[in-house]
């Protein structure tokens, strides 16, 4: 049967025939970088994710039906979808030149229409109109019906195409495999090729942020506390913990990234991200979470049961963050100081060591600091940006007075801790000179002032961690912290004389 073409913009000029035959172009993967039906999904989690439990009843109904309840159940804008800018170049080139243009996709018509008034490039948009869906033989059948065969050049760009180029005069093959330009040289005449982009390894790892698996060598924190320097067996398990930890933070990061795409295309530095800017598509991501979950599974099945329950708990708590407790004001700074106590809390399940309070609490109140530096930093872009509140957050630039206020007090009280501890019964059994860990505190409070200044003059790029681990500043005062706690551990030094 013809599928039903759905004309949803007038055309102004009917100018077929003037310049050449009619273009018709694909949308996703050709004109746009991404695949709506994946947007919408990820679309429909950010406002309700509950949404996504009717996903299998709508489906039921057909792929047309499903996409028309999809495309009436989110609000999209078209200006926050990723295009393919050289090919889109070209297309208004063509339309400039009076050549007609059409949209023929398999995507929504009122998504289609959305994109098509937005460009201002298209003459025709034809669709799926949540009755017939409009992809490979059914786009041929509505395309040959309305210009006739080979009455027409037809842009694509993978191998569902192959019925349209094989009834097409021209065929346009954007960023296509090696395998589906084979193809289509097959089916007809290729006319135009704009090449495929190369994915390197290094775009892979960026999504996968593997420089933020960093921030996991927390859980080495409670075996180093504990000075368990000869346990074999705690040893094995913290290298286990620690790459079970990193791919779980993985998958978590790249839900996070989907689901902030919006947020992320709208920010000056987040939208370079492999996905926001269209280098991997949604479902590259997809697939790329699910390995990274696999090989969490696959290790911390090597682990004891009540480190799994951990990184279970670790995982849950990161996936509540990104789906809705990263929009609560301050909560989602209390969640995020949790999520570092966590990986503390798993180095010491993993190794059968018990935590000290003592570091518990040192490590809630360091972090809290860190997330509401990171915050804090985040809006000073936005004032440099002009700009009056963050994006899928619940911030405004006038919440930076309190929350550098908080930051800063919530610093203080880490160093605090530092000095109780010293002088603490406890460290008096770990410590052969406890008193020298007095030392740490004007470090460390060296340290948390200079990262409030630098981020008080907007030189913080909204991560402290990261920022850290590219500061030689920090890396002397870390070595300074690691030198002192060192000589506190194994040297004893009569301090009591020069005090007294």
């Amino acid at each position: 049967m013809q599928a039903k073409a759905i004309n949803s913009i007038e055309s102004i000029n009917p100018r077929e025939g003037t310049a050449g035959k009619p273009l018709c172009v694909d949308l996703d993967g050709t004109l746009i970088q991404t695949d709506l039906v994946f947007e919408c999904l990820f679309m429909l989690a950010r406002q309700n994710f509950l949404y996504l439990f009717c996903v299998p009843f709508w489906l039921l109904a057909g792929k047309a039906s499903f996409k028309r309840r999809l495309a009436a159940s989110i609000q999209f804008d078209p200006q926050e979808i990723p295009y393919n800018k050289d090919f889109l170049a070209w297309v208004e080139k063509q339309h400039t030149l009076g050549r007609y243009t059409v949209l023929a996709t398999g995507s929504d018509a009122q998504l289609a229409s959305k994109i098509a008034g937005y460009l201002g490039c298209f003459d025709e948009v034809m669709a799926s109109d949540g009755t017939n869906n409009l992809t490979s033989y059914s786009k041929r059948a509505a395309l040959v019906g309305k210009f006739g065969a080979k009455g027409f050049d037809y842009a694509g760009n993978s191998s569902v195409d192959l019925p349209v180029w094989n009834d097409c005069d021209g065929s346009i093959v954007v960023e296509a495999s090696p395998r589906t330009l084979q193809a289509a040289r097959k089916a007809g005449s290729v006319s135009e090729v704009f090449p495929k982009r190369e994915i390197t390894l290094k775009t892979w790892l960026r999504a996968a942020r593997v420089h933020q698996w960093i921030k996991n060598l927390l859980v080495v924190l409670p075996f180093l506390a504990s000075h368990q320097f000869s346990n074999g067996a705690a040893v094995k398990n913290i290298l286990i913990l620690f790459f079970a930890f990193s791919a779980c933070a993985s998958v978590t990061y790249i839900i996070n990234d989907l689901l902030d795409l919006p947020s992320d295309r709208n920010h000056a530095i987040k939208s370079s991200r492999p996905f926001a800017s269209g280098d991997l598509s949604i479902a590259q991501g997809l697939a790329l979470a699910f390995g990274f979950a696999v090989l969490s599974f696959a290790l911390a099945a090597c682990l004891p049961f009540s480190s799994r329950v951990v990184l279970a708990f670790y995982f849950l708590l990161t996936l509540s963050y990104s789906l809705w407790l990263k929009q609560k004001l301050i909560l989602d700074v209390i969640v995020l100081a949790s999520l570092y106590t966590v990986r503390i809390v798993a180095g010491g399940v993993a190794t059968h060591i018990r935590l000290s309070d003592w570091l518990i609490c040192f490590s809630l109140f360091m972090f809290l600091s860190l997330a509401m530096c990171k915050r804090s930093s985040e809006l000073m872009n936005l004032l440099k940006a002009k700009k009056t509140r963050t994006m899928g957050r619940s911030y405004k630039t006038g919440d930076l007075e309190p929350l550098n206020i908080c930051g800063i007090c919530s610093g203080i009280m880490a160093c605090l801790l530092i000095l109780f501890y010293a002088t603490s019964a406890q460290a008096s059994l770990l410590y052969a000179t406890p008193r020298l860990l007095y030392f740490l505190c004007p470090l460390l409070f060296y340290w948390i002032s200079r990262l409030w200044v630098l981020t008080f003059r907007g030189d913080l790029k909204e991560d402290p961690i990261l920022f850290a681990v590219h500061d030689r500043v920090s890396y002397v005062v870390c070595a300074g912290m690691i030198l002192i706690a060192g000589l506190a551990a194994f040297v004893k030094i009569p301090l009591d004389r020069f005090l007294q």
